[in-house]
């Protein structure tokens, strides 16, 4: 029995091990590829922006994504869709992230300046920038469907292309 279970899921060490390596690597890429082509002070702004997003958006997502991962896993095991409920947390995430984020790319520069002192609102500048990639973040709470549908290759092919999109366009910009 271990044997044939060891058959059956040995895609998720294969994968998802590659997963997390491309995952931790988009999210420490921009910080050398910031500070080669801008310096310490552009790095410093894009990390404070990033930091205040992580904290909120990764405690939200890890929560959302195990309750996920438990209802998808349960439909899965009674031979139910998936898709009603993956586009229900979808729909969640939205309603849910759409007003903050909005505000914080309408006022992104005032909002770090008087939380962080006048000095960091340029931080807000970044964060604004960062709304999209940020909404994509909160987006990706339903990435643990990989995981149910046993599908590691796509999850790794996910986060290579993210990995390379997010390179490229730090890259294209920082050559511009």
């Amino acid at each position: 029995d271990m044997w044939r279970l060891s058959k059956r899921y040995r895609k998720f060490p294969i994968f998802s091990c590659w997963a997390s390596f491309l995952s931790t690597t988009s999210q420490q890429t921009p910080v050398i590829l910031l500070t080669a082509f801008f310096g310490t002070s552009v790095t410093g702004f894009y990390w404070r922006a990033t930091s205040i997003f992580a904290i909120p958006a990764s405690l939200f997502a890890q929560a959302v994504s195990q309750v996920f991962f438990q209802w998808a896993a349960a439909k899965k095991a009674r031979g139910e869709s998936l898709r009603d409920i993956a586009e229900g947390i979808s729909r969640c995430m939205i309603a849910l992230t759409i007003l903050p984020l909005a505000t914080i790319a309408l006022v992104g520069r005032d909002i770090f300046a008087v939380v962080f002192g006048a000095w960091w609102g340029e931080a807000g500048v970044y964060a604004a920038i960062l709304v999209p990639l940020m909404f994509a973040m909160f987006l990706t709470a339903s990435e643990s469907l990989f995981d149910v549908l046993e599908l590691q290759e796509k999850d790794l092919l996910f986060h290579g292309l993210f990995l390379i999109v997010k390179v490229g366009s730090l890259l294209l910009g920082g050559l511009w």
